[in-house]
């Protein structure tokens, strides 16, 4: 009987060895379900992947029970006594909208898992018996499913994989983002405390200038130099207060605690002292999850070109039903592969598998690129720290201090203590800034090895 697809029957009744294949037939599809239709080899990562993960490479864990829209305070943390920065972290992962809004990722990927491993259904017809016409009908059952099923369960699997490391990327990037604002709000604010007590000072030598223009002790444009001196200082000020509030609604909005906008920054001392920079290497090699998602790609692309290899077969099971007799027998069609034989996806899928490799280079590169800068500019901004507190900082301590001293003497005037005071206060500035600084790097190192300083075996040093 030919219809629109050409299928062949061969069995029935009147065949002697009809009886025969109707016995083998049920074992024989048995036998497909059993060596085509085993299980998928790649593991699903879960959302307790992902939290056993996030802990092991950032310290802090994601809630257990996320609850959109309510915020959370992780156990052990109060904002009453100061917030530092790895509590900072803590609250982030917990309440960053954005973060939650990934991690709900999660769902969509084991649905698509779900997806990947359901058979497609049997297909079944029946042509009615109109006029001489007898009643006939086909199931037809997709048997390349039980051999196709693995390979799209495990392609499935390791794109949900794939996600799972993304999220865990992005809580890395979460943690990075939310130490370099507590950096640049902490700076601010410290500055900002220096500046107003800058700006008294500066306010004062202006009055004392403006003095001794009138007596004649100075020339008018010193004391103009004075006065301009006094303006800028202000509106630097003015400026640093404005960008302390920027800097507090950034650090609050990646927290996701809008509820609590008076809190303390409390800075935690950097006692890392930086390792031999292979070791470092070796540490972002194995913990960077951006090089697991290229090596999951790598391994899904040779997933690919099995699955496109066995799209040449295309095997149905037939079971077909005649009125007449009651002919009931089984059949099969099969796609001839003469013109076709999947040349265009097993190609593509062989290039993508190429494109991933060189992608993995890429990436091992990117990384080793980032690692070296930014372990060089942790070291000079650690020296510089040091520079200025243990050098700058204790000179200009003891100028301060033998400057009042000569004050309460009478060797010097008012007016010139005013000013050692105010060069104390701009070194005190700069320490701020040299800290800041440290703690931006120190930030940007441990993102770009995959795991905070202080989680360094030798952080102690």
């Amino acid at each position: 009987m030919y219809q629109n697809i050409v299928q062949l029957k061969l069995f029935s009744r009147s065949n002697p060895l009809s009886k025969a294949y109707r016995n083998v037939f049920p074992a024989w599809v048995a036998a497909v379900f059993l060596l085509t239709g085993c299980a998928s080899t790649v593991p699903y990562k879960s959302y307790d992947y992902v939290s056993e993960e996030i802990a092991k490479n950032i310290g802090a864990v994601i809630t257990p029970e996320p609850v959109y829209g309510e915020e959370q305070i992780p156990d052990g943390i109060s904002l009453e006594d100061g917030l530092t920065e790895q509590e900072a972290v803590a609250i982030a992962l917990w309440n960053n909208a954005a973060f939650q809004a990934d991690l709900a990722q999660l769902g969509v990927s084991r649905a698509e898992m779900l997806t990947a491993g359901m058979f497609k259904n049997p297909n079944f017809t029946m042509l009615f018996p109109i006029g001489t016409k007898q009643l006939e009908s086909w199931l037809l059952l997709p048997l390349s499913e039980f051999k196709m099923r693995p390979h799209r369960l495990d392609i499935a699997r390791l794109s949900a994989s794939k996600v799972a490391d993304s999220l865990i990327q992005n809580g890395l990037n979460l943690a990075r983002d939310t130490q370099l604002a507590f950096a640049n709000l902490f700076q601010a604010e410290k500055t900002l405390a220096l500046l107003t007590e800058q700006a008294q000072l500066d306010s004062k030598i202006a009055d004392i200038a403006k003095k001794q223009f009138q007596l004649g002790d100075i020339s008018e444009l010193e004391a103009h130099r004075k006065a301009i001196d006094a303006m800028n200082v202000l509106d630097q000020k003015n400026r640093m207060g404005h960008d302390v509030q920027v800097f507090r609604h950034r650090l609050i909005s990646l927290l996701g605690i809008e509820s609590v906008e008076d809190f303390k920054l409390v800075p935690e001392t950097i006692s890392y002292a930086g390792e031999d920079i292979n070791n470092l290497l070796k540490t972002a090699y194995a913990s960077r999850p951006d090089l697991r998602i290229v090596e999951l790609e790598i391994e899904s692309a040779g997933k690919q070109i099995g699955w496109e290899e066995d799209k040449v077969i295309n095997f149905i099971g037939i079971l077909d039903a005649n009125s007449v007799k009651t002919e009931v027998g089984p059949g099969m069609r099969l796609d001839i592969p003469i013109f076709n034989q999947n040349e265009g996806g097993i190609a593509r899928a062989h290039a993508e598998l190429d494109v991933a490799g060189k992608k993995y280079l890429a990436v091992r590169e990117k990384i080793k690129l980032s690692v070296l800068e930014t372990h060089t500019q942790f070291l000079s901004a650690k020296e510089g720290f040091e520079i200025v507190t243990n050098k700058i900082l204790p000179q200009q301590e003891k100028r301060l201090n033998i400057s009042r001293q000569a004050l309460e003497n009478g060797e010097i005037s008012f007016l010139s203590n005013l000013e050692v005071e105010r060069d104390w206060i701009l070194a005190k500035v700069r320490e701020i800034a040299a800290l800041a600084d440290l703690q931006r790097t120190t930030a940007q190192l441990g993102h770009s090895i995959g795991r905070p300083v202080h989680l360094m075996k030798d952080s102690t040093l």
